[in-house]
């Protein structure tokens, strides 16, 4: 059994699966980055059976490759999709304060994730950040992570009252 969704590391024990191959996926990209991953992030157990030949194809057409344990591959996984979160937070919380793309671009040169624009949305970033905060709100300091989710919300607002004609980020 390959699981294939996002999971907190602290939820698989209580899974029955023998890989942990999370997605990292833009949802306009997604096909082509299915087949062509930037990341081949690889959790197995230890009752695992030999790798399946189609993930060996993956591994081949990847630019970065993991291989661990699979509370190590959801952990890369969150850690991906709450660094750009975070990224594109305060990215539009500063976009917001000077109104001066030409700044944040010259500085960040025009990069995934580092564009003023729009919120974050989609499927997974909301979801992940509200998840990992909910799984370690009450035991971890994760204020960082509830001010980006709090900065991404309002940018939201005033994106839909004042700036929509702002760019896409990704």
């Amino acid at each position: 059994v390959i699981l294939r969704s996002t999971v907190l590391p602290q939820n698989l024990k209580a899974l029955d699966f023998d890989f942990y191959v999370p997605e990292f996926l833009h949802e306009r990209h997604a096909v082509e980055e299915c087949l062509n991953p930037h990341y081949f992030v690889l959790g197995r157990t230890e009752s695992a059976m030999p790798e399946p030949s189609f993930l060996g194809a993956w591994q081949l057409r990847s630019r970065k490759i993991f291989k661990g344990t699979p509370e190590q591959a959801s952990y890369i996984k969150y850690l991906s999709n709450l660094w750009n979160a975070a990224r594109i937070a305060f990215i539009n919380e500063f976009g917001d304060l000077t109104r001066d793309e030409a700044v944040i671009d010259f500085v960040f040169e025009k990069k995934n994730y580092l564009k003023y624009g729009k919120a974050f949305g989609g499927h997974c970033l909301p979801k992940d950040i509200f998840a990992f905060l909910s799984a370690h709100a009450a035991d971890k300091n994760v204020e960082l992570l509830r001010a980006a989710y709090l900065s991404n919300e309002l940018h939201k607002k005033s994106e839909a009252e004042y700036y929509s004609s702002l760019p896409e980020w990704f």
